[in-house]
């Protein structure tokens, strides 16, 4: 029922968008321009065993050099888990060295959230507070709105089975689970 909730209310902000994100029919990942790294991320939380997220970092030729999961058995508001996918996944180029950094979720509340820097008091706000302190790490950033078929890596890693509480981080050899969608998701297999 949360799935529900979460996918209506963000069809309701697609109609109404245009706060600091724009919305775009696009339905394929799109590969970084220049040196800048892409990290897509998502979040699922399950009935009877808790919240996940996932986050894959990609350079501008598509190749993946890293991908993380993060499983735990609290179970997570959906924009909770939306927003710790975000500032777990932009830990991820930090960590790697990176400095020009975009950011894509399919979650467009969220993305417009934190292009527009809301503020607030509420356990969201706290995390997007997080957000801002570690995006400004980076020389540049910008965060973007995807279609859930342009997340598919993000999306598979976060829903990625069997359940496994902590966090697991790939950088060569990758899950089973998001390989295929990895090469499908390369300039040199667009049609």
């Amino acid at each position: 029922m949360n799935y529900d909730w979460k996918l209506m209310s963000e069809l309701q902000q697609e109609e109404d968008a245009g706060v600091g994100v724009r919305v775009s029919a696009r339905i394929r990942w799109k590969p970084p321009s220049g040196s800048r790294v892409k990290v897509n991320v998502d979040a699922g939380v399950w009935e009877g065993l808790g919240s996940s997220v996932g986050a894959v970092v990609r350079r501008a030729d598509g190749s993946a050099c890293a991908a993380m999961t993060w499983m735990v058995d609290d179970r997570w508001a959906p924009n909770i888990a939306e927003a710790k996918a975000l500032l777990f996944g932009l830990q991820m180029p930090v960590d790697l060295g990176y400095k020009d950094v975009v950011m894509e979720s399919d979650c467009l509340g969220l993305i417009n959230a934190v292009s527009s820097r809301e503020r607030g008091s509420s356990t969201f706000h706290l995390i997007l507070d997080d957000v801002y302190h570690v995006s400004s790490l980076f020389e540049s950033i910008r965060w973007s709105f995807v279609r859930r078929e342009g997340n598919r890596v993000a999306h598979e890693l976060a829903h990625c089975m069997p359940w496994a509480i902590g966090k697991q981080v790939w950088s060569s050899t990758f899950p089973e689970c998001i390989v295929a969608l990895l090469n499908s998701d390369l300039p040199s297999n667009e049609s």
